[in-house]
Order: C-alpha cells, then sequence, then structure tokens
C-alpha cells in the first residue's frame, strides 16, 4: 500500500465511502417487499422513502459548499458519514414510516454533505494529473454501491428480516468515516494550507458562468440517465417479453457502465480530447435509445448504451477542476450540486407525466434523448466560455 502514490490511496479510500453512499442509498427499493408485508406501506410511500434520501440536497448543496470555508474536507466529510450511519440507525429502530422517512431525511442530510466533498477531493489531489479518469473511477464508486445492495440487501431481509438490512448500512458508513479520518490528508496546496491562499467566499464572475454551465451539463446527464432507466424497460414490453425479464435486460447497460465510465476518462486522458469523448458518447447513447424499441435490437441496444451513453461521466464531472479556483472550490461545489439535484429531482416526473398522457413509454425516452444532446451542447458551450472569459 505504501508503493502506492498518496493520491492513489486517498481516492481508494473515497471510492470505498462513496459505494457506501450508494448502497444505504438503495437499500429501501432492495427491501421494499419485505417493508411492505411487515410493515403495511403502499409502494407510494416506499418511493417517497427512496426520494427523501435526495430531497434534502435541493436545500443543502449550497449551504454544504459555503461550510467548506470553516470546516476541513476530512472533517466535513465523516461529518456527512455518521450522519448518515445516525439515520440509517433511526431507520432500522422504526416500525413507522415517519421515523424511518425521518431516518432517511437524515441520511439524505449526510448523503449532501458527502457528495460535494467528495468531488471537492479528488479535484484537489488530481487537478493537473489523470483528473478525468479518477474521476471516472469515483463516479463509478455509486452504481457499485446500488449492485452491491441488490445482491446482498434482499435476501438479508428475507432471512433475517429488513432491519438487518439497514444495519449493514449503518456498519458500511461507520466503516467509511473510520477510513476517511484515518487515511484523508489534504494536498500540501490544498486552499487553508500553508502553501495556498486562504478558502474564499463566493466566486468570480468567470466562475460563475463556468460552473453554471457544467453543473447544467452534469445535471442533464444525471437526468437523462434515470429517465432511460425508469421507462426503458417499459418501452420493451410486448404479449411475448414481461417487464421483468426488460428490466434483467435493461440493467445490462448498468453493468457494462461500471467499465465504460472509467474507461472514458483514460481515452480522454490519453487523447487530451474530451469534448470528443463526451460529443461521440452522447451521439452513440441517443442512437441507443432510438434502436431500443425496435424489434431485434433490444440487446444490441441496451450494450450500446452501456458502453458508449455512460462513458463520460468522469469527464463532466472534470468540468470543475477548470471552473473553480482551489480556494473557491468548495463554495463551488455547493453551486454545482444545486444542478444535479435539481434536474434529478425533476426529470423523472416528467418524464411520467408524458407516459401517463400518452401511454407510450417511447416518448419517456425522447425526453432522455433531448437531455443527452443538450449535455452535448452545453458542453460545447462550457468549451467556448472558458475561451472567451
Amino acid at each position: 500500500m505504501q508503493a502506492i502514490p498518496l493520491r492513489w490511496r486517498i481516492l481508494i479510500c473515497l471510492f470505498l465511502a462513496r459505494t457506501a453512499l450508494g448502497f444505504q442509498f438503495q437499500v429501501v427499493g432492495s427491501v421494499s417487499n419485505q417493508m411492505s408485508a411487515s410493515l403495511g406501506f403502499s409502494y407510494t410511500e416506499i418511493g417517497t422513502l427512496i426520494g427523501f434520501f435526495i430531497l434534502p440536497g435541493l436545500i443543502l448543496a449550497f449551504p454544504a459548499g459555503w461550510l467548506g470555508r470553516w470546516f476541513q474536507d476530512r472533517t466535513s466529510n465523516t461529518a456527512g458519514l455518521l450522519l448518515m450511519a445516525a439515520g440509517g440507525v433511526l431507520a432500522a429502530l422504526s416500525a413507522s414510516f415517519y421515523g424511518i422517512a425521518g431516518g432517511r431525511l437524515l441520511m439524505g442530510v449526510g448523503f449532501v454533505i458527502c457528495s460535494v466533498y467528495f468531488t471537492k477531493k479528488v479535484v484537489d489531489w488530481f487537478s493537473g494529473h489523470e483528473l478525468a479518469t479518477a474521476m471516472s473511477l469515483l463516479v463509478i464508486s455509486w452504481p457499485g454501491g446500488i449492485a452491491l445492495s441488490q445482491l446482498s440487501h434482499s435476501w438479508m431481509a428475507e432471512a433475517h428480516g429488513w432491519p438487518l438490512a439497514m444495519w449493514s448500512t449503518v456498519s458500511s458508513c461507520l466503516f467509511s468515516a473510520l477510513l476517511i479520518w484515518l487515511v484523508y490528508r489534504a494536498p500540501p496546496n490544498a486552499p487553508g494550507s500553508a502553501a495556498a491562499k486562504p478558502v474564499e467566499w463566493g466566486l468570480e464572475r468567470k466562475e460563475w458562468w463556468l460552473i453554471g454551465i457544467s453543473a447544467f451539463a452534469w445535471g442533464v446527464f444525471n437526468a437523462g440517465y434515470i429517465v432511460f432507466l425508469s421507462f426503458a424497460a417499459q418501452s420493451l414490453v410486448t404479449p411475448d417479453q414481461t417487464i421483468l425479464a426488460a428490466t434483467a435486460l435493461v440493467s445490462i447497460a448498468s453493468w457494462i457502465a461500471m467499465v465504460a465510465i472509467p474507461a472514458g476518462g483514460i481515452i480522454a486522458d490519453r487523447t487530451k480530447r474530451p469534448d470528443l469523448v463526451v460529443y461521440f458518447a452522447m451521439g452513440l447513447g441517443i442512437l441507443s435509445m432510438v434502436t431500443l424499441p425496435m424489434a431485434g435490437w433490444a440487446i444490441p441496444s441496451a450494450l450500446l448504451f452501456g458502453a458508449a451513453g455512460i462513458m463520460p461521466a468522469g469527464v463532466l464531472v472534470a468540468m470543475t477542476g477548470r471552473a473553480v479556483a482551489p480556494e473557491r472550490r468548495a463554495f463551488g461545489m455547493g453551486v454545482y450540486y444545486i444542478g444535479y439535484f435539481f434536474f434529478c429531482t425533476v426529470s423523472p416526473i416528467m418524464a411520467g407525466w408524458l407516459f401517463d398522457q400518452t401511454g407510450d413509454a417511447r416518448d419517456p425516452l425522447l425526453l432522455a434523448m433531448a437531455l443527452f444532446a443538450l449535455t452535448a451542447i452545453s458542453y460545447r458551450a462550457f468549451d467556448v466560455a472558458e475561451r472567451r472569459l
């Protein structure tokens, strides 16, 4: 371990900690059947509990970045993980909707703090190095945690009850908090160190424009991905194809994406053309959604979406390293994540409304295509703004 450069050791710790975030986020979805059977919850209530994990981000993303003026990154992330663990304890001990909802909201508060500062830490350590590669590796930890929850929490709840699944997320958050506290160190030129400028409040005019565009790009990209995951399976349902089989088919994309995302970062770093990676990937992602509902094209389209549609995730996050100076990065990350939480909350609602109005699951896919097109357009706008400003 000592032979590994410090920045990569820190990335490993952040990867494991962010995996714990996805692991805890997915737990309600993984044990929904058991919770409904034992507590009598409707699936509307289950969906609300899932959404409560994201909801605090709409309010707290900006204040979370603002706190970076007074607290060290290690302290902030440790506190965020401890809040997530506390929320898990509250949920595990509760037998009512309101008790579990309170736990999920508390988890969500910790999730916001962790999300803002995990990204900032990677930018601080890898700016000027393999930033797109590092960001790509960080990004895949979230779907990795979700996949781990899907593999473990369902059978855990079936065999021992859903509270045990909640307790497992508490353990993962506590372990991650300890890991961050023991291993993480600020880089020598980090804001607040003797070799760097002090942490500053606010942004310069150029930075407001650049972080705003990058927030829009990251928000619409993730929103397009969520809409795809939510409605692609419905577009494949036929008299010969059940929803369970269609969902399993669409899940291929997520598994392939865990390889494609770091590959996209490596290609961007090696070629020095991250813009082409974004344009190429968004074009193929749109093509895959066009062909997905066509007879005989479901599997090739799912493979294409996983291999290309999600590839530029690390490249898009790496835009933050170009947008804001290090001493204002904590504040900038708070602004940045507002776009993510907003679009990821609003877009599935819009997609569901379209589906209700037309009864055709291909219409939500049109929205996802539009969001991917906006991703490519906003990346181009970022390049132009960076040169002109």
